[in-house]
This record gives C-alpha cells, structure tokens and sequence, in this order.
C-alpha cells in the first residue's frame, strides 16, 4: 500500500512526459523530446528507488533490483536533462557540448559502480553517494541558464519588449530546476551526514524507518510541483494565460 502511494506521484509525470513527447513529434524541437525523456526516468526512477529504500515494501530478495532499476532510470533522465540544457539555451556553443558530454559520462561512471557492484547499493555506500552527486549538478547549469533569461526577460516587460508569458516561462523553469537541484543537494548532505555519524541509513532498519521516508515524501512533493512547473510552462490554461496579461497590464 505505501508503495503504491508514493508511486502515485510518477503519474502526473508520466503524463507530462507523454504531452511533451506528443508536442515533439508535432513541432520536432529538441528541449521537448529531452524534457518529455527526462520526467519519464523521474517517472520510473521515483517508485523503484522508494522500494529498494524502504524496509518491509517487498521481499528483500527483490529490493536490491528495484534500487538498481531505479539507478539507472535516473541516470537515464539526468542524461536527458543535459540534452535539455543544451539545445534550450547553447545548441550551437561547442563547450556546451563538452560540458554535456562530461557531465553525461560523470553520471555513467558513477552508476555504473552501483550496478555492477551489488554492495555498492547500500545507501551510505560511496559509490551511491558519487552518483547522487554527479545526480545533483546538472540542475546547476539550467536553473543559471533560466534565471539570467528569467530577469534579462523581467527588464525588458519593465518597457514592453517582451512577452509575459515568455517571461513567466523561463521564471517556471528556474523553480523546477532550483527545486529539484536544492532537493538533490540536500539528500547528498544528510548521506554525508549520516556517513560522518556512522549511522547507516538502511544497515540500520529502526533509523530507516523514520529518515528515509520524510527524504521520499519530500522528493515526491518536489517532483510534483516541478512537473506543475513545466505543465504551466508548456501547457498552460487559458486561465493563467489571462492572469499573466492581467499582471503585465496592472
């Protein structure tokens, strides 16, 4: 039953990721078709990871698979959230392309420790946490991309040269990716911190019980409001659209 609450969150994402798949094969831009593979991997990343985390969801037989499935979703994602980045801000930059493919690699290297060595998985092991780190960083690039374009946009509405709802959407993709980016840095520093402590995350089933899954309910929470973000960001209502003129008119 926990199990099918917490994944209960991928469908807002998993239905995001078909309306921008569906929106890329209409238009045939690049940043759709990264984002849309991008939050399927959160899709499936998300429940696989809670139970190989969680105690007592499933057998502990099965647990280790989940976790490694999981993994590698979310390296798949995060690899997608760099071709993302990439063709949405700096398509024809050539540094670009090697800070993709570095990062890209970073993220490869450190997941393929944690699956081609089982003990690797264990949550404080160091090879989980280099993967959750390599994880985190590629939230930094977009969400600096999206508020220098977010306030360049906001100054330029100040005098009428540009659109609200463009403005508003580099201002949503900011939220989304500081959201996810702080929210990934934050489980990085509690695995630390529980590392430095000695105090094993899931070697110690008492202790996971009441640290692992406040760390889910948020990133459940985090997930959502970011795939929220992008929905308004690709999709918005004809309801928000008018409020966002409302607000550039006051």
């Amino acid at each position: 039953m926990r199990a099918l609450v917490f994944s209960l969150v991928s469908l807002p994402m998993l239905l995001l990721a078909r309306r921008l798949w569906r929106l890329w094969r209409e238009t045939g831009r690049a940043p759709e078709r990264w984002l849309a593979l991008f939050f399927a991997g959160l899709a499936v990343g998300i429940p696989s990871r809670v139970i190989g985390v969680i105690p007592d969801l499933v057998a502990p037989a099965l647990q280790s698979g989940f976790g490694a499935f999981g993994h590698l979703a979310f390296a798949l994602g995060i690899a997608a959230l760099y071709g993302f980045t990439r063709s949405a801000f700096r398509a024809e930059v050539g540094w670009a392309r090697w800070l993709s493919l570095a990062g890209v690699t970073a993220v490869g290297v450190t997941t393929g420790w944690v699956l081609l060595a089982p003990e690797a998985r264990a949550e404080l092991h160091p090879a989980v946490i280099a993967a959750n780190s390599a994880r985190v960083l590629p939230f930094l690039w977009p969400f600096f991309e999206c508020t220098h374009h977010a306030r360049l946009m906001a100054r330029r509405r100040e005098v009428g040269l540009a659109d609200p709802v463009v403005a508003n959407r580099f201002a949503l993709w900011a939220v989304w990716t500081g959201a996810l980016g702080i929210f990934g840095a934050v489980v990085v520093a509690v695995r630390l911190w529980a590392l430095s402590t000695g105090s094993p995350i899931t070697g110690n089933p008492e202790q996971a019980r009441w640290l692992v899954p406040p760390i889910v309910v948020t990133g459940c929470i985090v997930a959502a409001a970011a795939a929220t973000a992008v929905w308004l960001s690709f999709f918005p209502p004809k309801r928000y659209l008018r409020w966002l003129q409302r607000e550039a008119e006051a």
